[in-house]
């Protein structure tokens, strides 16, 4: 398979003989991603000549700048031992990276790898951080289920309070008198009506986004374990055992 008076950039050039390639040959008739590359002359080793005729591993590739030094070059011209190389960016932290700012360690607490995670921006992660920010649909739950008896969220989940029937002896012994700022004067008990239902329509709605959101979330990435872990540090979810919790 060869095209004859053509350049290589035109396919001049010797083709693979794998069957259906046309990529250009390299190596034994072949090209890289069909075996076309060189081997390392140690005998047994399989991994792709560097230089030299040896891999990396025995001795292939560019030498470290330091004088004396055998070592391979791992970036900037020197090997790990005198500077070459990149370390893991978490403060404290001495394991060489291969690629990317971090470890494999400590590579879930970049903002960018929660981001990924979650689908957020970084800038959303580092402000779900806050304790002031309720920008989540899991926050806009929490905030209604706090522990506290006047709050909205635990309001609408407590039944309506209604009047008590008062006996017929009792009401013959002591009449009752008519209050207007009770609840059980009918206009203000109509108002408390309206807003009991108004704050259960808010914990309905915000239960719902929840649901939804917590059935993207498992469509997406499944329940593993990390994930969750993670996503109760970022946002803050409670520790009871909630309808709408992770």
């Amino acid at each position: 398979q060869q095209a004859k008076k053509r350049c290589r950039e035109h396919g001049g050039s010797r083709l693979c003989e794998e069957e259906g390639c046309n990529k250009t040959a390299q190596y034994k008739k072949l090209c890289k991603a069909h075996g076309g590359r060189k081997q390392c002359i140690i005998d047994g080793c399989e991994n792709v000549v560097k230089t030299r005729g040896y891999c990396i591993r025995h001795g292939g590739g560019t030498k470290c700048k330091t004088a004396g030094c055998e070592g391979i070059d791992r970036g900037g011209g020197h090997c790990k031992a005198h500077g070459g190389g990149k370390k893991c960016g978490w403060q404290g932290c001495f394991v060489w990276v291969m690629g990317g700012g971090m470890c494999p360690s400590h590579e879930h607490h970049h903002p960018s790898h929660a981001a990924a995670v979650l689908g957020l921006t970084p800038d959303d992660v580092v402000a779900a951080n806050h304790p002031n920010v309720v920008g989540h649909a899991g926050d806009l739950v929490n905030h209604y289920a706090q522990p506290y008896g006047h709050h909205p969220g635990a309001m609408a989940g407590q039944p309506t309070p209604m009047p008590q029937a008062v006996p017929m002896q009792q009401q013959t012994q002591q009449p009752q008198q008519y209050h207007p700022s009770q609840a059980t004067s009918f206009p203000h008990y109509q108002q408390l009506q309206q807003q009991y239902r108004s704050h259960q329509a808010a914990a309905a709605a915000a239960a719902v986004a929840v649901h939804q959101h917590q059935q993207q979330q498992q469509m997406q990435y499944g329940s593993h374990p990390e994930l969750l872990e993670l996503r109760r540090r970022l946002f803050g979810y409670p520790e009871g055992d909630y309808q709408y919790q992770i």
